[in-house]
């Protein structure tokens, strides 16, 4: 049995969906839930958890802010959200949740529940769309001249960046994130009652790895707003 494999759980009209496809999902709708709730709760006299949410959003600010200037700002929504999702998706995986089975349309036994990071496929999806709006926003701060030249012109060190951008936040957070799901299935098989301690251990990871995806990804978007006025123009339209 492959590990790497995710698991078929359903196929409903036919469409197979994997453990990690339903986390993903799950995930989606309960934080889309909560943020129209958190929205229609906002108040000029704020409750606790709307001054923690504040909170949240300046240190973001103040690293993107740090990383790149008032322009990395704009991104601080992009990259919260990404941070979130990935902070649910890495923490499902250490729920109780994820030891439910069931059968599926296979008759195989297998996890209902698993993280949904824990699938390289959804972390190279994710990692590609950071990396496809990195280059869009160096091209318009370049401009298309001087982003095809540096393209055209022989340079080893500007493919390597290309390659090595996906690889770093997919990779990464694949890597972690499944060594977890690994860790703490064997530990529950060989000795459930010294469980705890490793699944502390995973939801702190799941953490951490969600910091470290949404801050690579502050760093490369700010990186690809810094050259020339192309910059300059998009931090003057934003201030108006």
């Amino acid at each position: 049995m492959n590990p790497l494999a995710t698991d078929l759980v359903f196929q409903p009209f036919g469409v197979p969906v994997t453990n990690t496809m339903l986390t993903g999902t799950l995930v989606t709708i309960a934080l889309a839930s909560v943020a129209v709730v958190l929205r229609l709760m906002l108040s000029l006299w704020p409750s606790r958890a709307q001054v923690v949410a504040e909170q949240v959003i300046e240190a973001w600010q103040s690293l993107a802010e740090n990383a790149g200037g008032r322009r990395a700002q704009r991104f601080v929504p992009l990259v919260g959200s990404a941070f979130v999702f990935i902070l649910f998706a890495n923490w499902m995986g250490a729920l109780p949740l994820k030891h439910i089975r069931t059968i599926n349309p296979e008759g195989n036994s297998v996890e209902l529940i698993r993280s949904a990071t824990s699938d390289l496929n959804l972390t190279i999806a994710v990692a590609l769309m950071v990396v496809v709006l990195v280059e869009v926003l160096e091209m318009r701060s370049l401009g298309l001249k001087h982003y095809v030249k540096g393209l055209v012109i022989p340079n080893p060190l500007r493919w390597l960046e290309i390659f090595v951008r996906p690889l770093s936040l997919a990779v990464g957070l694949f890597g972690s994130v499944f060594a977890g799901h690994v860790l703490v299935s064997t530990i529950l098989a060989i000795a459930p009652l010294v469980l705890f301690p490793f699944l502390a251990l995973e939801l702190f990871m799941g953490l951490i790895q969600a910091v470290i995806f949404a801050t690579l990804a502050l760093v490369f978007l700010a990186m690809a707003t810094a050259h020339g006025d192309g910059g300059q123009l998009a931090d003057t339209r934003t201030a108006r």
